[in-house]
């Protein structure tokens, strides 16, 4: 296994042994078999998949490809969301808006990294599909938590590709900007995406008159509960999934005027603030700062195009997963809590690919006549017969001429004799 990939298990594991501890200390043993803990358990099989990553060696094209295929999810449930013609939000297949237009943003930018980074048209142009399906799954569900994302996804390929001179990609990115553009226009009518975002300045105005019960209200009137709570405890929080229990008691001190129950903020840093203390959200935040500062380690002035791409696919998981956790608590659910560690263990041991193979040819090409160090001994017997070789064939020669002189010499005396 990379070094790259130890170092973010260690500080999986160190999340881990701090929520360990800090149930320990706070005595809520149930806590470990509470939905919200449940995702957290699974991180503990993290390693043994580690290594099943690492002995399988998915790293170049077929890393790229890999990507593709899982970012297909999108375009099938968008199949399936039409199939079933229920475009309502919390109904059907979007009965969970929010965590189903993240992640279909999420791996629609997945789709569009790999789209760069493939070299054959079909796999772009396959990609390029699962990114549109990806856009249009998140639209239909109304969600908007993820779209800031993608505009900050967008600018971080811009500034990548000038930064690294990777102009060629530039002409496929304008297209996919272009694409959404003129989609979120021609079906703006219809998009749930569209109609909530143009209440959010009415609901913000709405929420500085009094109203709290629209969508926004209700999200800025959790977040002040969660700052009023984190002031209570700030140093070992109030416990897991202990939300309500500190909202009504804020409500029973009067702090807070008395509104409706959610079970978390609806933000991901307060919750942890909330139910963990500064400690739990300090770990927990490097889970991505290190896959952060392992993409960025210093290289040649000439990095290799699949060490870029897989810099700017750690880069943007990392900044697409911070940002839609100011408006969600993805890290509560299953399929996110799991889907980001294997997506960046994937995308490290690809990036030790990639940075393995550059420096050997890097190597090779300042030193072209040196041998590789896994075929020098082959290299070396190879001369040596060669050298042996041609000493026989030379000897055989030199005694060959000697005999050919010796019997000219004889005979030239059996003539003059007779």
């Amino acid at each position: 296994m990379s070094k790259e990939s130890k170092l973010f298990l260690a500080t999986v594991y160190l999340l881990l042994t701090y929520f360990m501890l800090h149930i320990l200390v706070l005595g809520e043993f149930n806590a470990l078999f509470q939905w919200r803990f449940g995702a957290y358990r699974l991180l503990l099989f993290l390693p043994f998949v580690a290594i099943a990553i690492h002995y399988a060696n998915i790293s170049g094209e077929a890393f790229w490809k890999l990507l593709i295929c899982v970012s297909s999810f999108t375009l099938f449930w968008l199949a399936l969301v039409i199939l079933e013609n229920e475009f309502e939000r919390m109904e059907g297949l979007l009965s969970d808006p929010i965590n189903r237009g993240n992640m279909a943003l999420l791996y629609s930018i997945i789709a569009l990294t790999a789209s760069f980074a493939v070299t054959e048209r079909s796999w772009k142009l396959a990609a390029l599909i699962f990114f549109m399906s990806g856009v249009m799954l998140s639209a239909i569900s109304g969600s908007r938590g993820g779209w800031p994302g993608l505009l900050v996804a967008f600018v971080l390929f811009f500034w990548f590709f000038s930064y690294y001179r990777l102009y060629r990609n530039l002409n496929t990115l304008f297209f996919s900007l272009a694409s959404v553009c003129l989609f979120i226009l021609f079906f703006s009518d219809e998009l749930a995406l569209v109609n909530r975002s143009e209440d959010i300045g009415q609901e913000i105005k709405g929420y500085i008159a009094g109203d709290i019960h629209t969508s926004i209200g209700y999200r800025l009137n959790l977040w002040k509960t969660a700052i009023y709570a984190i002031a209570e405890k700030p140093l070992l929080g109030w416990g897991w999934s202990q939300f309500d229990s500190a909202h009504q008691f804020l409500i029973n001190a009067g702090k807070i005027e008395v509104t409706s129950l959610f079970g978390h903020p609806h933000n991901q840093f307060l919750l942890f603030l909330v139910e963990t203390g500064f400690p739990g959200l300090v770990v927990f935040l490097l889970i991505f700062i290190c896959p952060l500062w392992l993409a960025h380690q210093p290289r040649s002035n000439n990095p290799a195009p699949d060490q870029v791409y897989t810099t700017i696919l750690i880069t943007i998981i990392c900044v697409y997963s911070l940002m839609i956790m100011m408006t969600d608590d993805p890290f509560s659910k299953k399929h996110f809590t799991l889907s980001f560690p294997l997506l960046i263990l994937l995308a490290l041991n690809n990036l030790r690919a990639a940075n393995e193979g550059h420096s050997v040819n890097s190597q090779s090409e300042a030193d072209p006549q040196e041998p590789s160090p896994n075929r020098s001994d082959n290299l070396n017997n190879s001369r040596h017969l060669n050298q042996k070789a041609k000493l026989e064939k030379k000897t055989y020669l030199i005694n060959k001429t000697t005999l050919d002189n010796s019997h000219a010499a004889n005979n030239k005396g059996n003539l003059v004799e007779r």
